[in-house]
């Protein structure tokens, strides 16, 4: 989407900080900044059918517990010329100031216990709902299953992934 806007292709679009803050050194202007303006939006997410959830939930089990273990390994400082390196090549950054600002960004939205977000995923619809007017009727409550991540923090998991890396 960023690319996209750089080349002519679209006039706006809604970009994670870190790519919008590239954007804006290239002259690009910066409309809102849904963090500092509170407005919340899904972050790190995982979405899949229903039938592939009933037909496969220890294999979504795992991935669900994959990423909260990746949330727990970018936060933790030793990590960071890691995660650095990660965002320039993913991010397709050359700016490494750009990809450090990007990166307190994140830390500051990211959430340990990465329960799913009503209020982000209803932000998402009615911007999405001007694009495709039938999102506007989907009944998000019914979509959401956060059983996943409530069974990691129940048993402790999520907890004992940051007690570990505050020892490191």
């Amino acid at each position: 989407m960023a690319h996209a806007l750089e080349t002519g292709r679209i006039d706006a679009v809604v970009l994670d900080p870190v790519l919008s803050r590239g954007l804006m050194s290239r002259g690009f202007s910066l409309l809102l900044d849904l963090f500092q303006a509170k407005v919340f939006f899904p972050g790190l997410g995982l979405g899949v059918t229903r039938a592939y959830l009933d037909q496969n939930d220890s294999t979504v089990e795992r991935v669900v517990t994959a990423l909260t273990e990746s949330l727990a390994f970018i936060q933790l400082p030793a990590n960071k010329p890691i995660v650095l390196k990660s965002m320039m090549k993913n991010l397709r950054m050359t700016d490494p100031v750009a990809a450090e600002n990007g990166y307190q960004d994140q830390l500051l939205t990211l959430n340990r216990k990465p329960y799913p977000s009503l209020e982000g995923l209803r932000n998402a619809q009615r911007l999405m709902s001007l694009q495709n007017p039938k999102i506007a009727a989907l009944k998000l409550e019914d979509l959401i299953d956060s059983r996943f991540v409530r069974k990691l923090d129940e048993r402790g998991f999520i907890d004992e992934l940051y007690r570990a890396n505050a020892s490191r």
